[in-house]
């Protein structure tokens, strides 16, 4: 019984996760510039996620236009975990902690 509770996600999850993430790279994305300590460009996002820059461009520009990612003001061209909201913050914790914790996202 208690693992049945630990693998269902929010609602809220669901929710961003239906409307934001299309794909796992997206998902991968967004840990990424999260866990990094500094900005990062999108060849260093690219090069990290097996990726091509187009396809990081789009993606960041993606969460940029969701509130996720913003430009860096420190480094030119790089991109920094930057929720534009305190509930977008709050959102994406809520979020990341119900990941770490087992939560499926694969029957979404």
């Amino acid at each position: 019984m208690e693992t049945a509770k630990m693998n269902r996600i929010s609602a809220t999850v669901e929710d961003f996760v239906r409307k934001h993430i299309r794909s796992v790279w997206q998902l991968e994305l967004l840990l990424l510039i999260k866990s990094s300590k500094k900005p990062l460009n999108l060849s260093e996002i690219a090069n990290a996620l097996y990726l091509t820059d187009e396809i990081v461009s789009s993606g960041l520009k993606d969460f940029e236009r969701y509130g996720l990612v913003g430009p860096s003001y420190i480094e030119p061209h790089s991109y920094v975990f930057a929720p534009r909201t305190p509930h977008s913050a709050r959102r994406w914790n809520k979020q990341e902690k119900l990941m770490a914790s087992g939560a499926s996202l694969l029957s979404i």
